[in-house]
């Protein structure tokens, strides 16, 4: 009796010639597809990436969407909302739903500039002050430490103050203000991941440095980088607003913090600052929501409040 031997086949693999049967347990879904299956899963994230999505291709049409010259005057002073204008005028006749749509261009600018600016300073910071340690740690973190003792809104609010309110200078107040968060929380992860034994084979085979960094250590500790920065969206757009309010804008960019200083001249007419004001808390709710989200996704052990 002649017996033919198949040969042998790894796990999760089907023999050839057959097919999984119904019922039976396919081999699990890569970490990507897993990680975007939770964000999915988490109604608020989706909620507010949907949100968030929605305010950027707006401010991206503005030219076509808005409906007047968000800087046009007219003879239409302070009128409240109606077919005309949909959220009425300010105190020169201008169209306020204009200018919130135009705002949001300037207000997502400054919050991607300032997001991406203190993903890359801090990154950068945290990831030499963890993997060297020393002294090199210490003067590193004694500085970050210089600038957290000032709250953000006040050390952003003296460095436009003294530079002047420029974009450019509103931008690189607030990357000052928002690094030394990330760098610490780079400084831990970048601690923990020294501490695997991935480090010590990279260190083993002769890596440098600069290598083990950029190639084993960074790649690993993004996750609650990418989670930090999306919040740091919403605080950026919070800090924005808050120094334009004060008059410390930039007069020649409208954003939506401007819109809210211009309401300060008649806080009778409500729809000169409850608009804008709406506006602002749903964009920062959900950057708050999509960083829980992302949070969930790539930091599946973690906690969440």
């Amino acid at each position: 009796m002649n017996v033919e031997l198949l040969p042998a086949t790894p796990p999760g693999v089907a023999p050839p010639g057959r097919r999984w049967r119904t019922g039976r347990r396919r081999p699990p879904a890569p970490g990507g597809r897993q990680a975007l299956r939770r964000f999915l899963g988490h109604p608020p994230a989706v909620a507010g990436l949907v949100v968030l999505a929605a305010v950027a291709l707006v401010a991206i049409g503005a030219d076509w969407i808005a409906p007047y010259d968000p800087q046009a005057v007219s003879q239409s002073l302070l009128q409240p909302p109606s077919g005309e204008h949909l959220l009425g005028t300010d105190t020169v006749g201008r169209d306020i739903l204009s200018q919130i749509i135009h705002g949001g261009r300037v207000s997502l600018i400054v919050a991607l500039v300032t997001g991406l600016g203190t993903l890359v300073i801090g990154s950068l910071v945290g990831a030499v002050a963890g993997f060297y340690g020393g002294r090199v740690d210490a003067v590193l973190m004694r500085v970050a430490e210089v600038f957290q003792v000032i709250p953000s809104f006040a050390l952003a609010l003296i460095i436009v103050a003294v530079l002047g309110a420029n974009l450019a200078y509103i931008c690189a107040a607030l990357v000052m203000a928002l690094w030394p968060q990330m760098a610490r929380l780079v400084r831990g992860e970048v601690l923990r991941i020294m501490t695997t034994d991935m480090v010590a084979a990279a260190r083993t085979v002769g890596h440098s440095n600069r290598r083990i960094i950029m190639s084993d250590v960074l790649p690993n500790a993004l996750p609650p980088l990418i989670v930090q920065a999306t919040i740091d969206l919403g605080s950026a757009i919070l800090l924005q607003a808050g120094l334009a309010f004060l008059g410390l804008g930039d007069p020649s960019n409208l954003s939506w913090g401007d819109i809210l200083q211009q309401a300060q001249r008649d806080l009778s007419a409500w729809w000169m600052s409850v608009p804008a004001g709406v506006v602002i808390f749903l964009v920062v709710l959900a950057a708050n929501f999509v960083g829980d989200g992302l949070n969930r996704a790539l930091r599946p052990t973690s906690s969440h409040l």
